[in-house]
């Protein structure tokens, strides 16, 4: 199963057809935006109905520590995070660690989200 997309800057139809799919299937909104040599790890939750909001902030805040471990486990000295209400953003990770890194966020994602 398709845990996520690659946006290269350059594909928008494939994210936006990511997003529909995600909307439409009720799963976690998940992105990778790659550049050379650094990527960007993103789960939005936007894609599920507002109704959600409420429980996915709660939710959230019970998984804060696997969602820091899993940035411990694959960031660098130049890596950061945001993590906010519904929203989580790991920034400068090494492309070859962000889709390992992306299907962690998912299966996290997973469990915030029900």
């Amino acid at each position: 199963m398709q845990k996520f997309v690659v946006d290269n800057g350059n594909d928008s139809d494939t994210v936006n057809a990511w997003y529909r799919h995600c909307q439409k299937e009720q799963i976690p909104y998940i992105i990778i935006e790659k550049r050379k040599k650094f990527s960007t790890v993103r789960w939005d939750y936007i894609s599920f109905p507002s109704e959600k909001d409420k429980d996915i902030g709660e939710n959230q805040d019970k998984y804060n520590e696997d969602l820091k471990a899993i940035f411990k486990k694959y960031c660098n000295s130049k890596s950061r995070y945001e993590i906010s209400g519904g929203l989580v953003d790991f920034f400068d990770i090494e492309v070859s660690k962000a889709n390992a890194m992306a299907e962690e966020l998912y299966d996290i994602a997973v469990k915030i989200s029900s």
